[in-house]
């Protein structure tokens, strides 16, 4: 960055950008702008990460409490954050396309926020016709539910079967699944190092919040059906979510890197491990065995694989309730020779 489009922090330290400086630079490589002292100032990209952070703290308390209210500014949060992460990235392309009329845009409008910004369907647009994102027609139909759920709360509330809880539940978490893989594929590539992993952390307890949302964790797995469809026999209960998303892929299915790391995944909230703590952490997490802290018991080698994870026990997707012998090194399983549940 060049020096003359710098200015110092109050102490004379690191240089910084100043937030109209840089919103008017390149589209393709942008630096979130954070607060500073009592500012009150946030990027877009932040705002709107703020704002899913707020949405995953409602829900969750929604699902304990019950409190209409809470379900409430879950989807007006929701509405806020969607709009400005998806104006996050317009303004990539250029920070003029933020402004209905871009004939108007001007740096100071956009600097004091004295704009008019663009509708939610100009939007998705110019995001299609300029920038060459196309959104899927189902993550498009959400989107338009929520802004018009937004302004009936605004001012109403809901009426009639968008008033229930479960259909409003299952819009948040239609358009949650739609955003979270928006950001990933459209939007955080293009923050620098240090901003995307920040970013990257901020999803990460965004994405670990969410599979503890009922809601979220059936939509998801819905999504997810074609990929776990092939693996029901492999897929167990995950001991960090809680869903039946945990799956012990074969050899073949991964590269041999990764699977000398951690062949244990779920797809769902994304933790991995290796089969011998695989197998130590779901009969303690997940079948509530008594396994003392620091005593590595050593296991019966499986009759498949000879590896030492095997669980007698276990229940798997397929398997339902009836408990097998499961083996988290190569998937075999074979009816439980004994179990405990």
């Amino acid at each position: 960055m060049s020096k003359e489009r710098r200015r110092q922090k109050p102490d004379g330290t690191e240089p910084v950008w100043s937030p109209i400086e840089r919103r008017t630079l390149t589209p393709r490589r942008v630096r979130l702008a954070r607060p500073v002292g009592e500012s009150v100032h946030f990027a877009p990209i932040e705002n709107g990460l703020d704002y899913l952070v707020s949405v995953i703290d409602h829900l969750a308390q929604h699902s304990t409490l019950r409190d209409p209210a809470l379900l409430k500014y879950a989807v007006l949060h929701l509405a806020a954050g969607t709009e400005v992460l998806l104006k996050a990235r317009l303004e990539l392309e250029h920070w003029s396309l933020v402004f209905a009329n871009v004939d108007e845009a001007t740096p100071e409008k956009l600097q004091d926020g004295t704009l008019k910004s663009c509708s939610p369907e100009v939007t998705r647009r110019r995001l299609k016709q300029i920038a060459g994102i196309d959104i899927p027609v189902h993550a498009t139909n959400g989107l338009s539910r929520l802004a018009d759920a937004r302004n009936s709360l605004t001012h109403y509330g809901l009426i009639g079967e968008k008033a229930k809880r479960e259909n409003v539940e299952q819009l948040t978490a239609q358009v949650l699944h739609f955003l979270i893989g928006f950001l990933n594929t459209h939007l955080f590539p293009y923050l620098d190092d240090d901003d995307h992993g920040h970013a990257v952390h901020t999803m990460e307890s965004i994405r670990y919040g969410l599979t503890r949302i009922d809601s979220y964790a059936k939509e998801r797995l819905r999504n997810l059906a074609p990929v776990l469809g092939p693996h029901r026999a492999r897929s167990v209960q995950c001991y960090a979510c809680m869903q039946w998303s945990l799956v012990v892929y074969k050899r073949e299915d991964l590269g041999l890197e990764m699977f000398e790391f951690a062949n244990v995944y779920c797809v769902l909230c994304e933790f991995a491990v290796g089969p011998e703590r695989a197998a130590r952490l779901y009969e303690i997490g997940v079948l509530k065995r008594d396994m003392p802290r620091g005593v590595e018991t050593r296991r019966e080698a499986c009759p498949a694989c000879d590896g030492r994870a095997l669980v007698r026990g276990a229940f798997t997707v397929a398997a339902g309730d009836r408990p097998v012998d499961f083996c988290f090194d190569c998937g075999a399983s074979a009816s439980a020779a004994s179990a405990d549940r």
